[in-house]
């Protein structure tokens, strides 16, 4: 098989899973972990995925005058998809463009059911490259309308725009070191910056993370900059060695590891007992699972023996803050799902506030971009809101922290998108 076909084959089974099956991207490439793709390889068709499902509508756009029928009517799903892959690797990625074009019709051939189009996919691809055809350059088209619509309503058309914009751009690699002390260390191990908030920030991923230095040995974690903020704000002001400490939906434990590393005592809770294997895992290679107990739970219902004075709240939400690196989210996510989240969040604030001892705190967070799961709520009954000040990113009118994709997090690369709120029991 001709080099960089697997890959291409690979890719379209991914798409055809999330985009008609509605299999999560996780999902969709663990269902190809027992293929026998090189490293490089899977790193291509990775990388082919990613990059279709950013730009799936405006590659769709730049296909419709080429095809005989629009992209959605294209049958079978897979022949639509062996074009985007095409179109991507053309439009969007460097490479060699004839190679390109021959292994997508070689890619059609090899499946009885998209074989008899190859001279299509042929066709349209050189056409591409004959006629110099650039990709349909709104980014909009690939924000489905309902989503679009709702940041239109939040933030106005600019702000719309700009998360648009932002959803097209690869995430850089954050790094949270377990001894704030040593971050000047690994910074310099890793070719890092230190942003002001603290965490650590690469280059774009290259290869695997696991060899990077001080992995193994547990000396950090790969968690997004925006993402390592609910525990410091929830620990800002306050000395948490020993402190009781909840974390709710705290797998795979990036919150947790945090805090149990400023030697908080912490209870992580969490409805997925595989999630909580993982984070297990990551507590056993950090050397943190001492100071952390786990608990399968849903955060709706459960309740500790004792009340706390602290409970972190990362509640379960559309995720539309991650689109940089969940772009399956893009296809998957529909606009009936942001009311019934919304009130899920709603019965876990108030279930959270049960567990806080008075005067004790409640740091609320969603990695949403919707304001319906962020501003939108009150303050849970029995709280007052406390305003986020004396931090590294300033807080809205309210006190919050509004944390968009293309905030700026003090170096290139932006952040994933975040509400963060902080709630004292009365």
């Amino acid at each position: 098989m001709k080099q960089g076909l697997a890959a291409r084959i690979a890719a379209a089974r991914v798409l055809g899973r999330i985009l008609e099956q509605g299999q999560t991207i996780d999902d969709a490439f663990a269902a190809e972990q027992g293929g026998q793709l090189s490293p490089s390889d899977n790193g291509f068709m990775r990388a082919l995925v990613m990059t279709t499902l950013r730009h799936c509508g405006q590659i769709d756009a730049t296909l419709r005058p080429l095809l005989p029928r629009p992209p959605h009517k294209i049958k079978p799903p897979h022949l639509l998809n062996i074009l985007r892959l095409g179109v991507v690797q053309l439009l969007c990625m460097e490479g060699a463009e004839h190679a390109a074009v021959d292994l997508s019709v070689e890619a059609a051939a090899k499946n009885r059911k998209t074989a008899p189009a190859k001279n299509m996919v042929n066709a349209v691809l050189r056409r591409i490259l004959r006629e110099g055809i650039k990709l349909d350059p709104d980014t909009q088209r690939n924000i489905p309308q309902w989503m679009y619509k709702s940041w239109q309503k939040d933030y106005g058309a600019e702000v719309a725009q700009k998360i648009a914009a932002a959803a097209l751009v690869e995430p850089p690699l954050d790094i949270t070191v377990k001894n704030a002390a040593e971050r000047e260390k690994w910074a310099e191990k890793l070719d890092a910056v230190i942003l002001p908030t603290g965490t650590l920030r690469c280059a774009l991923q290259k290869g695997d993370i696991t060899a990077m230095p001080g992995f193994a040995e547990g000396a950090w974690w790969v968690q997004d900059a925006a993402a390592a903020l609910p525990a410091q704000v929830l620990a800002e002001g306050h000395d948490l060695k020993d402190a009781q400490v909840i974390d709710l939906c705290a797998a795979p434990g990036g919150k947790t590891m945090q805090l149990a590393a400023l030697g908080a005592k912490v209870t992580a809770v969490d409805k997925s007992k595989k999630r909580l294997e993982m984070l297990g895992q990551n507590l056993k290679r950090t050397g943190l699972s001492a100071n952390v107990t786990t608990v399968a739970g849903d955060v709706t219902t459960w309740q500790p023996a004792e009340q706390v004075d602290y409970v972190l709240l990362d509640a379960p939400c559309s995720a539309t803050g991650t689109l940089r690196r969940h772009p399956d989210l893009l296809h998957l996510k529909q606009e009936e799902d942001i009311a019934g989240l919304a009130a899920l969040q709603e019965q876990a604030l108030q279930n959270a506030v049960r567990m806080l001892k008075p005067g004790g705190t409640l740091v609320y967070a969603v990695c949403a971009l919707q304001s319906a799961e962020g501003e939108e709520h009150d303050a849970p009954q029995g709280t007052t809101r406390v305003a986020i000040d004396a931090f590294p990113l300033a807080a809205d009118k309210a006190g919050n922290l509004r944390i968009f994709p293309f905030t700026d997090a003090g170096a290139a690369g932006g952040m994933d998108g975040f509400f963060i709120a902080r709630f004292r029991k009365d």
